[in-house]
């Protein structure tokens, strides 16, 4: 209950108030003034402090609510959030460099998101060949030439296409930039195209015949030089393990029911069948027309209509869609590396 005031309390405080009064009667006009001046001061600050506890309360209400929502959040972006004052959201300029793989990360970036601080370790990339290096030197017109192109040049040659659940189409005019919402993903087509459509992809390998596969890449990437399109695309046929497995096997496709399977757990490149591989996987590549897959798998036919989406755990994920890098067609992230002692590896 609360506590009531006793008769002395309600005296004493009747008296001060008559001493208020008496003060005020007798006090001068600058003192008045000083009085009232004292007054609006600390009403005023009474007022901003309430107000900037509003704002701050608003912030954390705001910033609550989205932090609540923030669950798929980049599948249903909407302009009028202010994404960019939200801690979660926001996680700084790439400008760290991880002390165990090098990788350029965000300031905000968790420590271990890269590598697990030291250990995971990727498979390292093989040596470009001889005939390749000379165009990453950037000391000869066709060098600076290639490396000021090099995305459109990679573009030229990869085996996958490029897609997003969602993008930011709604532009007045034509920008070099666009935005992306949503999950990014590849895919990749039959080896063949379907009648009467034109080759793509990694279709454009298996025109058999030099002259029509560059004039086909040439037609699909406007800007870049012919004979450098040529040297790149002779040294992919020769030297891409994936190009000569999809080659090899083609061969061997009697219908457009065949397939060709690259298994998500296929023995790592250049190592030995029985080291790595259970009895039950089957080789590198196969091809077969009824069997049972893992999603994971790349599953790819002679001819078929539409696409097949491409996990990203898949050992050749990179490699299809980043032939330049992965010259070799080497083996990049999968599930069978073991981990390792960053120290002692």
């Amino acid at each position: 209950m609360p506590r009531r005031k006793r008769g002395g309390d309600l005296a004493s405080s009747a008296a001060k108030r008559r001493k208020q009064k008496e003060n005020r009667r007798n006090e001068t006009e600058e003192e008045r003034e000083a009085r009232l001046q004292n007054q609006r001061t600390r009403m005023s600050t009474l007022r901003s402090g309430k107000s900037e506890e509003r704002k701050e309360n608003k912030s954390i209400e705001e910033s609550r609510i989205l932090k609540d929502n923030l669950t798929k959040e980049a599948f249903h972006y909407e302009p009028t959030k202010k994404y960019y004052d939200h801690k979660y959201v926001v996680i700084g300029k790439m400008n760290n460099i991880c002390q165990f793989c090098h990788a350029k990360k965000f300031s905000k970036e968790t420590p271990g998101l890269c590598c697990m601080n030291g250990k995971i370790r990727l498979p390292p990339l093989e040596a470009p060949p001889q005939e390749f290096l000379h165009y990453m030197t950037g000391e000869t017109p066709e060098s600076k030439h290639f490396l000021q192109n090099i995305r459109s040049y990679n573009s030229c040659f990869q085996m996958t296409s490029f897609g997003v659940t969602s993008t930011d189409t709604n532009r007045d005019k034509f920008e070099y930039v666009f935005s992306i919402q949503g999950q990014i993903y590849h895919k990749i087509g039959s080896l063949l195209p379907m009648p009467n459509d034109d080759y793509k992809f990694l279709q454009v390998y298996f025109i058999g015949n030099e002259k029509n596969e560059i004039d086909q890449r040439c037609t699909n990437f406007i800007g870049l030089k012919r004979e450098i399109i040529q040297d790149v695309q002779r040294i992919l046929h020769k030297y891409n393990q994936l190009i000569y497995i999809f080659k090899t096997t083609l061969d061997r496709m009697i219908s457009d029911d065949y397939k060709i399977v690259i298994r998500a757990d296929k023995r790592p490149r250049g190592e030995h069948e029985r080291r790595f591989n259970a009895p039950q996987i089957d080789e590198v590549a196969v091809v077969i027309v009824d069997n049972e897959n893992t999603s994971r798998d790349i599953i790819v036919q002679r001819r078929r209509k539409g696409l097949q989406r491409i996990a990203k755990t898949h050992r050749s994920y990179d490699a299809f869609q980043y032939p330049l890098i992965f010259l070799h067609g080497e083996d990049g992230y999968h599930f069978n590396i073991k981990q390792i002692h960053p120290k002692t590896a």
